[in-house]
């Protein structure tokens, strides 16, 4: 009698490692439980069990989408209790471990979308220009840094969607927007602002704090996720929900004082008006959040806005003057990656009025020029457009689906943005590209 062969798929041998490692889990952590006495393990196990089972079945919940939900608090998250790992850094990693070894196992990993190749040879030009680098220490540090965020966009970006794992994302997005909108109201009404930025709103926790320009930015991918939402909901009760945390988002904004932000905010709102067929609606709902936010408005926001040309933007004005005169010397193959601040010290006496040395650009397209040279310039630029030139992609010849707009209008607003700010680094600018393939998949899955 011959002996009966037991075949193992390994789509089937992928499910029982799954199960053979939850349960090693389990006795592993029961086993502590009961030789020590100490039950706050058992509170251990049952959140480690869950989040291993969640990030098996709903990668896109757990750990995609709460790295999403928490990115406006990334610099409260901190692993060390200052500057540096963070929790949601911690988040990006296992997401790109799960994506990676459940699309490996389930051979549902798809090849890398062509537009992303650009953005590679960028972040590959930004490594090479340690040779040429004022200071190739910084600009190692720097890339190391880049190349995680590079990793989690390239692995995400081929993992299949479905369009309710899309709209999970976005509300999870949503969330994350209006906690962080309710946290700054409620430390701004009890006083709880960081003086240094002149009484503005932000997230503070003991000596850790989300700067106010950088929460203004985190806030726009939620604030155009609720527009979107406020028109396309056609129950009157959601609309009026959606309009309260449209709202608050706004007013969160606002206490920010971020002039960027607000810019950002009306390019959204203008991109909005061209793109979207329902600009009745549009218009009434911002009617209802104008009448209850703008007589809530700090005095303060308004003096700022007020001092912007006096102040030269709080001295940008004069940082992107110097950084002019730096492009003189290194507008061909730039200074090296993060080396701004650097070189910006050797040029610092050209600024009209005097602002320190070792400053920020302040503006994203200045800093990639002066550290990239024209070629990292260009790179840079053909990048973003060829992620813009995805959301022209159409349904069918008539129609336009909604995420197209969100997302066009937070793309148009976080460039806005970027030209007060260094954003390239902000973990919330990797998740709108990473947004934008994931929709062109949802969108290319129902043709």
């Amino acid at each position: 009698m011959k002996a009966a062969v037991i075949r193992v798929t390994k789509t089937q041998f992928y499910k029982y490692a799954v199960w053979i490692i939850a349960a090693t889990i389990v006795v592993m952590i029961t086993g502590i439980v009961i030789a020590e006495g100490k039950w706050i393990y058992s509170v251990a196990l049952l959140v480690t069990v869950g989040a291993f089972f969640i990030s098996i079945k709903r990668p896109f919940i757990f750990p995609f989408g709460v790295y999403a939900l928490l990115l406006p608090f990334d610099s409260l998250l901190s692993l060390t209790g200052n500057e540096g790992s963070t929790f949601t850094k911690s988040l990006g990693i296992l997401t790109a471990i799960v994506f990676f070894v459940k699309g490996s196992f389930e051979k549902t990993l798809k090849r890398p979308d062509k537009v992303t190749i650009w953005l590679t040879i960028f972040f590959a030009y930004a490594f090479l220009s340690i040779i040429w680098a004022t200071f190739p220490g910084i600009t190692i540090g720097a890339v190391s840094s880049t190349a995680g965020l590079l990793i989690l966009y390239l692995v995400v970006t081929c993992y299949p969607v479905t369009k309710n794992e899309f709209d999970t994302v976005k509300w999870l997005i949503l969330v994350g927007g209006l906690l962080a909108a309710m946290v700054t109201i409620y430390q701004f009404t009890n006083g709880i602002v960081y003086s240094n930025f002149g009484g503005r709103g932000t997230l503070l926790f003991g000596d850790r704090l989300v700067g106010p320009n950088k929460l203004a930015f985190d806030m726009l991918f939620p604030l155009s996720i609720a527009i979107g939402m406020a028109m396309e909901k056609k129950q009157i009760i959601i609309k009026i929900v959606l309009s309260l945390i449209l709202g608050a988002i706004v007013f969160g904004i606002f206490l920010t004082g971020s002039r960027g932000g607000l810019a950002a905010s009306a390019t959204i709102l203008i991109v909005y008006m061209f793109f979207s067929k329902k600009r009745i609606t549009l218009g009434i709902v911002f009617v209802i959040v104008a009448v209850v936010v703008i007589p809530m408005i700090p005095e303060f926001f308004f003096q700022r806005i007020g001092d912007s040309v006096s102040s030269h933007a709080e001295g940008r004005g004069d940082i992107w003057v110097v950084g002019l005169h730096v492009l003189d010397k290194y507008w061909l193959l730039g200074a090296g990656q993060d080396n701004f601040e650097k070189v910006y010290t050797e040029f610092a006496s050209y600024a009209p009025i005097f602002e320190g040395v070792d400053r920020s650009a302040h503006n994203l397209y200045l800093r990639a020029f002066v550290e990239l040279g024209i070629v990292g310039f260009s790179l840079l630029i053909i990048s973003l457009a060829k992620h813009y030139q995805i959301l022209r992609l159409r349904i069918n010849r008539y129609d336009c689906d909604d995420n197209q707009t969100m997302l066009k209008a937070v793309f148009w607003g976080m460039l806005v943005s970027s030209l007060s700010q260094d954003t390239f680094f902000y973990k919330s600018f990797w998740l709108l590209l990473i947004m934008i393939l994931l929709h062109k998949k949802v969108l290319l899955s129902e043709q």
